[in-house]
């Protein structure tokens, strides 16, 4: 019996042991360097989606897109109207496809033509890094401009589609003829490959790249 007893005793002993051990060993990392990073919170930039009057009841949205210090060069206006409105467009040869449903210049906005247009906000919300910089991105649509059909309301919902966001109901709503905004429900179609873009008069702009993205400056000969 006293064996029996001096045996467990030595086995408790020896299993306090191994755990005290265990306990000892130096911490180890839980996820890797890459996989933290990957945890980081996004870059987010703040939006307002606007309109104002054009005629009647109906309204011309616009985006107003500002990014946070450090990527100011990534704030910017975005809206939709005839191509022959951009900076770019000279009047192509076959005056059929001239008039597409394109984003207007970057720094040339579009005013109102009425002196009460009674500029409004819709939605105020934010979007990454990414989509900012995806709804910037120079589109040229294969649908013609209409004012009443297929317009910078179809232009714009489109892009925000294309970039993962949402218009709200309220604007959604003011579809049809008589609405606030008529052609928001229309669909401008694909968009143009940049190489037919000159058929319809337009240079376009150059593609705006992710900080990730940007060129490594060419270093000058000594």
């Amino acid at each position: 019996m006293p064996k029996i007893l001096i045996a467990l005793f030595s086995l408790a002993f020896a299993l306090q042991f191994v755990s005290c051990r265990s306990t000892s060993l130096p911490d180890q990392p839980l996820v890797s360097e890459a996989a933290f990073e990957q945890t980081q919170l996004p870059i987010m930039c703040r939006v307002e989606l606007r309109s104002f009057i054009v005629a009647g009841r109906g309204r011309h949205l616009y985006l107003l897109i500002e990014a946070p210090e450090g990527y100011e060069q990534f704030s910017g206006r975005v809206e939709y109207t005839t191509a022959t409105y951009r900076e770019d467009y000279t009047a192509p040869a076959d005056r059929s496809g001239a008039a597409r449903v394109a984003k207007m210049s970057r720094g040339r906005p579009l005013y109102p033509l009425i002196a009460n247009a009674q500029d409004r906000l819709e939605a105020e919300f934010e979007v990454t890094l990414e989509q900012a910089i995806c709804l910037q991105q120079d589109r040229v649509f294969a649908a013609r401009y209409a004012l009443l059909g297929t317009n910078s309301s179809s232009g714009l919902r489109r892009a925000m589609e294309e970039c993962d966001c949402e218009l709200p109901r309220s604007v959604l709503a003011g579809r049809g003829t008589f609405g606030e905004f008529p052609g928001i429900d229309l669909d401008p179609g694909p968009v143009l490959d940049r190489e037919r873009w000159a058929d319809f008069g337009i240079v376009g702009e150059p593609v705006i790249l992710l900080p990730s993205e940007q060129p490594e400056p060419v270093a000058e000969a000594p």
